[in-house]
Order: C-alpha cells, then sequence, then structure tokens
C-alpha cells in the first residue's frame, strides 16, 4: 500500500505543478522524492526481481504523469494518449531503472548526484527519435515562472532539469538519513541555498534585463476559424476573414503581417506568386509599401518521375510529388514568395514513425488529417525583410517550437525576430494550448528573441526578451493586434551550445554505467 501511495504521490504532484495543469510549480521540487523513497525501498529488501518491480512500479508512477498532464491530447487522438502514455512512461521508468542500478553499483549518494544525467539523455534522445515528444521534458516545469528562468540563456532547460532533479534528490535524502532537528538543519544548509541561489540570480537577471535593437511593427492575426472545420473554407473565405481583422491595423510604418499555421492551400509551389491569395495579400504593399506577410500554408512540390526525398508519393501516373506544412514570406518589392518547410513533425498527424521499416503497412490509412510523412528540410531558413536588410526573421511552425536546440539554429542562422505560427485549435480550449504558449516564452528567454505569435484560434501574442507575454488575444475569439517589437542580434550562450547539455550528459551516463559494470564485473 505505501508503495502504491508513493507513485500515486507522485503522480500527482508532478501534474498539478505543471504549467497551466495546476501550475502549483514549488510541488515539482518535491515531486520525485516518494518515488526515490520506492527505489529505496526496493532496493533494501529481499528477493528477487528487484530492477523489475522498480520499473514497473515507475511506469505506472510517470505513466500516470503523462495522462496528468497531456489528457487533452485525446481531442486530436484517442490512440495518441494512450501512445503518450505508454510510450513516454516506459521512457521514464527507464531512467528510474538507470538510476536504481547505478546505486546498486556505487551507492547511493553517488547515484543522487547523477540522477540528471541518467535522465537528461532519455529526454535528448527523445527529441531526435521517429517518436519524438518533448513536451515533458523536466525543464518545462518552470516554463510559466519567467522570472525563475532567467538564466536559461545560458543552459536552457536541461538546467531546469539538472535543478529539479537535484533538489528531489537533496530533500530525500535529508528526510532519509536525518531526524529531528538535524534533519530540518540538512534541510537549511543544502536544499536552502540549492533553491534560493538559482532564484536570486535569476530575479536579478530579470530586473537588470533591457531590451536593445531595431524596432520591428507587426499586425499579428487570430482568424479563429474551428481547427476541424477550416478545411471546409475555400482559400477566398480564409483571406477575407484574414484582411477583415488585419487591415483596419495596418499602416505605412507596419514591416510584418503575421497569420496562423496553415492558414491556406494547397498550393503548388512552383507557382506560389501567382496564386489568388497571395497576390490579394501582396496587393497591400501597394497601400502599405513596407509590409512583409508571414503566413502558413499547405504546398506541394512536384520532381517528375525521380523520387528525391524519402517522403515523395507516387501519383497514379507515377509521379513524384512531397506535401509540405509550409511557411510563406513574400511582398510586392520583388514578388518573390520565399517558403521554409516545417521539418519537426507531429508523429502520426505529419508523420509515419519508422516510415522505412512500416510506411508500407499503413500507406493509405488516415492518420487524423494526413496520409503518410510530410516533406521537411534540412537547413533553419531565415527570411531577409526587402525593405530593411538589417532584419531576419524566422517563422517557426507549431511544435516547432518545443525543441530548444532546433529553435536556436533559427537564431544561430541569422534570426534577431521569432515568429510563432501555430494551430491549437485540435485541443480545444485545454491546458495544451497554454502549455503551448508557455514553451514559446521558454525559447524567448534562451535566445533572448522576441516573439510574435499567430494562433489560429489562440492564444495569440507577443512575447518580450525576458518572457513576458503581452497584446494578448484569448482563446477561441477572433481578432487582431500591432505591436513593437525588438530586434537582437546577440547570441546567447544557449544559443551557441544549443542542446549541448543534452550530449553531454550521454557522455557522464556511459561514464557512469561503464563503472557499474565493471565493479560488478570484478565483485564477481
Amino acid at each position: 500500500m505505501k508503495k502504491l501511495l508513493a507513485v500515486l504521490s507522485t503522480a500527482i504532484l508532478a501534474s498539478i505543478a505543471w504549467p497551466a495543469n495546476g501550475s502549483l510549480t514549488p510541488l515539482i521540487f518535491g515531486a520525485f522524492v516518494p518515488m526515490l523513497w520506492l527505489e529505496h525501498s526496493i532496493r533494501l529488501s529481499e528477493g528477487k526481481g528487484k530492477g523489475r518491480k522498480v520499473f514497473l512500479y515507475a511506469w505506472l508512477a510517470f505513466g500516470l504523469f503523462n495522462l496528468g498532464t497531456t489528457w487533452w491530447v485525446s481531442f486530436a487522438s484517442v490512440f495518441g494518449t494512450i501512445g503518450t502514455v505508454l510510450i513516454n512512461g516506459a521512457l521514464m521508468a527507464f531512467c528510474f531503472w538507470l538510476y536504481h542500478q547505478v546505486a546498486r553499483g556505487i551507492g547511493l549518494q553517488r547515484a543522487l548526484l547523477v540522477l540528471p544525467f541518467l535522465w537528461m539523455p532519455v529526454e535528448y534522445l527523445h527529441m531526435h527519435w521517429d517518436m519524438s515528444f518533448p513536451w515533458l521534458n523536466l525543464g518545462y516545469a518552470l516554463a510559466n515562472r519567467v522570472t525563475w528562468i532567467q538564466w536559461y540563456s545560458y543552459v536552457g532547460t536541461w538546467g531546469g532539469t539538472i535543478w529539479i532533479l537535484w533538489i528531489n534528490a537533496l530533500i530525500f535524502y535529508g528526510w532519509n538519513f536525518y531526524s529531528g532537528a538535524n534533519r530540518y538543519k540538512a534541510w537549511t544548509w543544502f536544499v536552502g541555498p540549492m533553491l534560493f541561489i538559482p532564484l536570486i540570480i535569476s530575479y536579478s537577471m530579470y530586473a537588470n534585463y533591457e531590451e536593445e535593437g531595431e524596432l520591428v511593427n507587426v499586425v499579428v492575426v487570430q482568424p479563429n476559424i474551428d481547427a476541424y472545420d477550416k478545411f471546409n473554407w475555400s482559400n477566398h473565405q480564409t483571406i477575407d476573414r484574414f484582411l477583415e481583422q488585419a487591415e483596419p491595423l495596418l499602416s505605412d510604418s507596419t514591416d510584418y503581417l503575421i497569420g496562423p499555421e496553415t492558414l491556406i492551400g494547397t498550393f503548388d509551389e512552383r507557382g506560389l506568386s501567382t496564386t489568388a491569395s497571395v497576390e490579394r495579400l501582396m496587393k497591400l504593399s501597394e497601400t502599405y509599401p513596407r509590409v512583409h506577410t508571414v503566413i502558413g500554408a499547405t504546398t506541394i512540390a512536384y520532381y517528375g518521375d525521380e523520387k528525391k526525398t524519402t517522403t515523395a508519393r507516387v501519383t497514379n501516373r507515377g509521379q513524384y510529388y512531397d506535401v509540405f506544412n509550409a511557411s510563406l514570406h513574400f511582398s510586392k518589392v520583388d514578388e518573390q514568395v520565399d517558403v521554409y518547410h516545417k521539418t519537426k513533425l507531429v508523429v502520426g498527424v505529419e508523420k509515419i514513425p519508422f516510415a522505412s521499416l512500416i510506411g508500407s503497412i499503413v500507406e493509405g490509412i488516415d492518420l487524423g488529417g494526413a496520409t503518410g510523412t510530410l516533406g521537411g528540410q534540412e537547413d533553419r531558413e531565415v527570411f531577409v525583410n526587402r525593405r530593411r536588410d538589417s532584419i531576419e526573421v524566422a517563422s517557426v511552425i507549431c511544435w516547432e517550437m518545443d525543441f530548444p536546440g532546433f529553435t536556436s539554429e533559427f537564431v544561430k542562422n541569422g534570426a534577431d525576430v521569432l515568429f510563432a505560427i501555430t494551430n491549437d485549435g485540435w485541443w480545444a480550449d485545454t491546458p495544451g494550448k497554454d502549455q503551448h504558449l508557455h514553451y514559446a516564452r521558454v525559447r524567448a528567454i534562451e535566445n533572448r528573441r522576441s516573439v510574435a505569435r499567430s494562433a489560429n484560434t489562440g492564444i495569440s501574442c507577443i512575447i518580450n526578451q525576458r518572457g513576458d507575454v503581452s497584446k494578448m488575444i484569448p482563446y477561441g475569439e477572433t481578432g487582431a493586434f500591432a505591436a513593437q517589437i525588438k530586434t537582437n542580434s546577440n547570441i546567447t550562450t544557449f544559443t551557441e551550445m544549443g542542446d549541448a547539455l543534452g550530449r553531454l550528459s550521454i557522455f557522464i551516463s556511459i561514464i557512469v554505467l561503464l563503472s557499474v559494470f565493471v565493479k560488478r564485473f570484478l565483485r564477481k
């Protein structure tokens, strides 16, 4: 019974600590203590199969945590929810199983010390395989507390994972090995500094950070077209709705007009500039000469009888083509349409995982809006302003914004400002849309870039370089706003390093696991 209570305690504490899911953030610093106790109890018990018991209890705990925080995925896909709970729960349980093996091999104190570096490799790998899902990387637990995490500009969410797990480890150690007044002394001397020093540093950074750079004038539109009904709208109707909100706010000083993901489509990329929708938007430049439009679209690239990419499909006539979730950037200056193809694709909806193995099996099955895998691109392309060439912007599509190192590559390639275009209406009015917004705030801090966010049904807003939100249009409302944001050409430590801490943790974990293996071998 105590073990099941420990399982439920960890699942509940971590769930209600998560942004927009309770947002009782301080609880995350103790949420893992019950599972650390459970592992310790099993390790010191008699009998066989200890590792299996640790894994199964951890799988239950972290599966429930996944269910408690991402239950809203069911609005888009029930199977997606089941997969999220089972796969993500198993990966987190594997981290805990590794911790159990290390504790058996080199002792509890050292195992607690390296616990974050056993957890982080799985977070890293979970961003770089076909079933990627970084939504519950532990550093995101602090995403709604921007005054706490200004130092993410140095270490990113990886630093948050280390901070959370080390405080949990210190609380557990003090509680398990000290009693009475000594326990409180241990917490005061060890937990206190570990908790408050990063907070003090962050508050100081927040108070002293000043934005520098050129002012950019943007108009952000939230058309609020139902995510499931939008495909029944014609492009003409969609542009009517879009311009109805945008035009009253445009002026001679407007630099960018921004619309959400997949606003229009489907278009052949060979003639984008001559499509009726793009031509209508280009005409805005006749009245507002500085305006550049950035919107989402579904596009197609045809390759003839040559299969140029692994994602290419084939028509009945043997002609190969790719379908893209794309971002378009254009103005009347040269009538050229720049295109960026979304590359971090949503599993099941935009991408068949392990397509080379199972693609032929599931080909033709409706997976919630897509058949087959959408195309992507290798480079993180940025768009250069035709009128003000000192300004370069990145249009980051949907959950690409949830991948820290990936987003930093746009900044490395010259992006002074980030545009986040998304469509979060699939999940209805649930915590999912709010969590997605908070993760964009983390990207703003990590890279010290202003973010203009256009979400089809909400939440559209401006995020400054400290992660503060302004000009917010609530979910489910139709509207638009004009705002000024600042560029920044400076590169943060995190932008330069990207996911280096995640890669370093893989190296550290290998060294630790090898030392455990050698010690066990020598004992035998």
